[in-house]
């Protein structure tokens, strides 16, 4: 099977997959969009990564302006926030990716930006569900050190952080 079949099936699995967990992900990004945060809050960050982990795979940061990075005892944010949304444990199961396997001897790793990409569509997607098209703050979305990242609110792609 050629890799673009292979990375058309599995990002199909994916996104079945990921649709079990959306009941879990709205309700607990309407809170953070509903939330009335501090004056000097600028930006709500997500990032996603270590989907092959044991945790849900998008990690939220709280920000002031110029990338000033809240700690996560400070008064004024989401009560028992936690760097993981939601617990969930594994979210892209072994088998799945089993199923669609990377074609190593011939160098080709695609696992990850295929999974990057359907994590990205779905939380978008439960982002506006949860109501984040009115959020009156920035708020962005993008892989792990990725230079472009999702503006969830426009939904345009942006590289201004």
């Amino acid at each position: 099977m050629a890799r673009e079949q292979h990375e058309s099936l599995l990002r199909a699995a994916i996104a079945k997959h990921l649709a079990s967990y959306t009941a879990q992900l709205v309700p607990a990004l309407r809170i953070l969009i509903e939330h009335e945060y501090p004056e000097d809050f600028w930006q709500l960050d997500f990032e996603v990564h270590e989907y092959y982990f044991d945790d849900f795979p998008v990690c939220m940061y709280f920000y002031r302006e110029g990338f000033d990075q809240v700690a996560d005892d400070e008064e004024g944010y989401p009560e028992g926030r936690m760097l993981h949304i939601i617990q969930t444990g594994r979210i892209i199961p072994k088998v799945i990716l089993e199923q669609y396997p990377e074609d190593e001897a011939a160098g080709e790793f695609w696992h990850a930006e295929a999974i990057d990409a359907e994590i990205i569509a779905w939380f978008h997607k439960c982002w506006i569900d949860a109501g984040g098209t009115s959020f009156p703050h920035r708020a962005r979305l993008a892989p792990h050190d990725a230079d472009q990242r999702l503006d969830l609110v426009t939904g345009e792609w942006t590289d201004d952080g």
